[in-house]
């Protein structure tokens, strides 16, 4: 069997939209290769979800020091540049050098941001002679980005295969690459009482929508499920399970009638993983958002919902009633992440041990 050497930043046990990703690509290709995974080491305060592990039994995952946190504070002390980066993430090099000296490895696979990984994983192409797959998560205006566009355009022939996890992705870089949306949790509808609204995740850089979202719809009657987020709401409609285990959001989603997303900030490019999961059934969903998005076409297009923008509140609240009267069902548009992790599997085997016969 094949092996290949994944690192990623964000890796169960936490539950974050990037460990989401990082779990299900080595939850399916572990059928068909060896994984060895490289990730930070996370603190005892991080927010753990454990039942990530089940599936990932036997796998073999190296933790480094967190040196990234530090990043935006050293390089704008020092102006910034290459080297500092490269220093900061030598724990991740050196580990990954370390193992790859002592096993036998097929292909590097990582997942950025942060964008500085792209650096270590070149570095390691080189010295080893190895293929490389680059996933890109965020566009340009997330995070680092902007700082790296042109190193990611100027390493473009390095790199072996490039994915995007939205095809504004790969526009924000002008690169070549392959689009494996996030997959979706398979659900079916069951009965219930009342209308219920799902919001999965944090409210990072989303409470403003949240609340205005709450004051302009206070007339409605509806129950909002804030899965993930610990916010303090005096607003009976509003109930906060706190964190939910990966495995027990089907138990919401079977109960939805709407799905929600709400965002402040960076709007513009800002296609959540959320939104691909929430399209497993016949839930229909409404983005809340301060600027319009291009996440809105996607649900314009496949007719999934509607996206409402800061000021179209007496639209969405006339949509929001006629949910509320007749519960709308819409078509499932996303593969299953088994499905986008066979996908990634083809391209590999296409472009990376293959290619000398296309």
């Amino acid at each position: 069997m094949k092996s290949f050497l994944f690192i990623a930043y964000y890796f169960p046990p936490e539950p974050y939209a990037a460990s989401i990703r990082a779990y299900n690509y080595i939850k399916y290709l572990k059928n068909f290769f060896k994984p060895y995974v490289l990730t930070k080491r996370i603190t005892k305060a991080s927010i753990k979800d454990n039942s990530l592990y089940k599936d990932l039994s036997g796998i073999r995952v190296e933790r480094v020091f967190d040196y990234i946190s530090y990043i935006k504070t050293f390089l704008k002390f020092k102006g910034g540049s290459g080297r500092e980066i490269k220093r900061i993430l030598k724990p991740f090099y050196d580990r990954a050098k370390n193992l790859l000296e002592k096993e036998k490895v097929d292909f590097i696979a990582l997942t950025v941001p942060p964008f500085e990984l792209l650096k270590v994983g070149v570095s390691l192409k080189k010295r080893f002679n190895l293929p490389l797959i680059c996933e890109i998560r965020d566009p340009a205006d997330f995070e680092s980005g902007k700082r790296f566009k042109r190193l990611i355009k100027n390493i473009e022939g390095i790199v072996d295969l490039f994915i995007g996890s939205h095809e504004y992705v790969l526009k924000t870089f002008g690169i070549d690459g392959y689009v494996l949306e996030a997959g979706a949790i398979k659900f079916e509808r069951k009965n219930h009482e009342g209308f219920n609204i799902v919001y999965t995740g944090t409210l990072k850089n989303a409470e403003e929508s949240f609340f205005r979202f709450i004051e302009y719809t206070k007339n409605l009657n509806y129950r909002l499920y804030l899965l993930g987020s610990d916010i303090k709401v005096k607003d009976k409609r509003v109930i906060t399970p706190g964190y939910v285990n990966y495995d027990e959001l089907i138990n919401y989603f079977e109960i939805a009638d709407l799905f929600i997303i709400f965002r402040d900030s960076d709007t513009k490019n800002y296609i959540p993983l959320k939104f691909f999961e929430y399209s497993g059934g016949d839930v229909p969903v409404l983005a809340y958002f301060r600027k319009s998005s291009n996440l809105f076409k996607y649900i314009k297009t496949f007719e999934k919902g509607k996206g409402f923008v800061w000021g179209e509140e007496k639209s969405m609240i006339d949509y929001l009633e006629s949910l509320i009267k007749n519960p709308m069902s819409v078509k499932n548009i996303s593969k299953s992440w088994e499905d986008v992790c066979m996908d990634f599997l083809n391209l590999i085997n296409e472009k990376i041990f293959n290619r000398g016969n296309c």
